[in-house]
């Protein structure tokens, strides 16, 4: 074979290789992905050896595995599956993902699962998965307003003008109130807890509620709380029947 034959030979079976990882069959063969694998270790001179992985869960703990150098995230995933007791048949419904972590303590990465209803038996009957999903859970709740927060019933209030449909929530600090206009607009207002200089619950006397199948007697309390921002003060008040030290405030 003569240098130009064997240039041409080269050139086509470049080509080749580019044009089949075009078909999602063929990426998806552990054969094709550890012969390419193997070829740019070899073309690199880069040795396989054994390595100690750190694996992070969504709450945050490790666990540490022995893999190679070689082996593909696929095969490092079959590790940790093996060491967590996840069941191999539902190793297509969990990943490995690259996550950057910055110097405030922020990881920046995407993690998105697809479960099939089809198969919440099975998971269920997996401790590791049910652990997995259950840690998933907690975090995704976390990230909802007003997650851990005890909402007070409907009331009203004086805020911005008297007599407004409130619905307030309180927790981390604060008293975060959507207020419901006349006009039927709403708006969010919070108030940092460090900024109420005082508060006072105010008994108004009791309404004989008669809708109900038993008559009984509603108590109508008043909450009333001094809040102070940018060296400005005003009261604000809350109508309520469900104020109590209960409710953190």
């Amino acid at each position: 074979m003569t240098a130009a034959m064997a240039e041409e030979r080269r050139d086509q079976l470049e080509r080749y290789l580019q044009n089949v990882t075009a078909d999602p069959r063929v990426m998806r063969s552990d054969v094709f992905t550890e012969f390419l694998t193997l070829v740019q270790m070899h073309t690199l001179n880069v040795t396989t050896k054994k390595a100690a992985l750190d694996v992070f869960l969504p709450n945050g703990k490790s666990v540490n595995v022995e893999v190679l150098t070689s082996d593909t995230a696929e095969r490092v995933l079959e590790v940790v599956a093996q060491k967590l007791g996840l069941y191999p048949e539902l190793l297509g419904y969990f990943g490995l993902f690259l996550l950057q972590c910055f110097p405030e303590g922020k990881l920046s990465g995407k993690m998105e699962r697809y479960l099939d209803p089809a198969l919440d038996s099975m998971l269920m009957d997996c401790r590791a998965a049910g652990d997995l999903l259950y840690m998933q859970f907690l975090e995704r709740s976390q990230e909802i307003r007003h997650y851990g927060y005890v909402q007070l019933d409907p009331c009203t209030c004086n805020h911005p003008e008297p007599g407004c449909a409130a619905v307030l929530s309180i927790g981390n600090n604060e008293i975060s109130c959507c207020v419901t206009l006349p006009d039927g607009q709403t708006q969010d207002f919070a108030f940092q807890m460090s900024g109420v200089k005082c508060w006072q619950v105010t008994f108004l006397g009791t309404l004989l509620d008669t809708d109900g199948p038993q008559r009984t007697l509603n108590q109508n309390l008043e909450l009333r709380f001094q809040y102070s921002e940018d060296s400005r003060q005003q009261w604000f008040v809350v109508y309520t029947k469900q104020v109590s030290s209960q409710d953190g405030v």
